[in-house]
């Protein structure tokens, strides 16, 4: 072997070396260097606590200050906020609410450069408005679904998730178990299933069909269940939901049969 020969295999061992140290030093640095921008507070009412990495200390969130992936957003008894993301839509939270926005890879399945919204606790309204490339995913402990183009509201109960829908379409699934699962995109043209039937395989739903909540309407989705029937809801319902948005949802809710049941007892109509 000569010279040059020896050179030659000589960088080949530096050149792995090096790279078996840059994979080493990736895998030891926190995935918090390398969160994205998600959205930045547009409005802020109150104090709202700002979690880096959803971990404490909180920060009182600012507003123009950007959230980034993995951060946590808990508003109080008297605050409530709006997020504007980068995908050009909105996110409001109501009071005594808590959420976290991720990009996310769920049960294997590839999230590429997309919004996950965990919804913890409490109420949220989104109005999404994305591009066909990008999806905008929401997480809750009872249901799998799908949003695009929609305004929705999704309200946390001690053991389901209603989803009001105002206008556009969602998705529903249920879960097997009380566990974090995934709302997803939904097409209006009937294409509802680009997640879900990718998602089933792994086992986790329950059955391999969903349901499809239109404008006006809402779907109960309980711990363990398919979604229950979907049902109507007049317009005025829509006002009582806003209400709470701005109040937040009551510490103790009484026993109801469905959304609209819900919205009667701790939204009584006003004269």
């Amino acid at each position: 072997m000569n010279a040059f020969e020896t050179k030659v295999i000589n960088d080949k061992w530096k050149l792995i070396a090096f790279l078996l140290l840059l994979n080493t030093i990736y895998v030891f640095i926190p995935s918090s260097t390398f969160a994205k921008e998600v959205g930045s507070f547009f409005k802020i009412l109150g104090r709202v606590d700002h979690l880096k990495a959803n971990k404490q200390p909180a920060i009182a969130a600012k507003i123009n200050g950007m959230a980034e992936q993995g951060d946590g957003v808990h508003t109080n008894e008297a605050s409530r906020t709006q997020i504007h993301t980068i995908d050009n839509s909105d996110i409001f939270i109501a009071p005594k609410s808590k959420i976290v926005l991720d990009h996310h890879v769920f049960e294997g399945l590839p999230i590429k450069d997309n919004l996950v919204l965990e919804v913890w606790k409490g109420l949220i309204r989104g109005i999404v408005n994305i591009k066909p490339e990008n999806k905008f995913y929401i997480k809750t402990f009872t249901v799998m679904g799908g949003v695009r183009g929609t305004d929705f509201y999704v309200l946390i109960g001690k053991n389901f998730t209603d989803v009001f829908v105002k206008d556009g379409h969602v998705y529903v699934q249920g879960y097997k178990t009380s566990r974090f699962s995934l709302i997803g995109r939904a097409h209006a043209g009937g294409e509802h299933s680009e997640l879900g039937l990718e998602a089933v395989s792994q086992g986790a739903l329950i059955g391999r069909g969903g349901t499809v909540i239109g404008p006006l309407q809402a779907c109960r989705i309980i711990v363990g269940s398919p979604p229950a029937e979907v049902i109507s809801l007049p317009i005025e319902y829509f006002a009582r939901l806003e209400r709470l948005m701005r109040d937040g949802l009551p510490d103790q809710m009484r026993e109801s049969s469905n959304p609209k049941q819900l919205l009667e007892m701790i939204v009584p109509s006003t004269p």
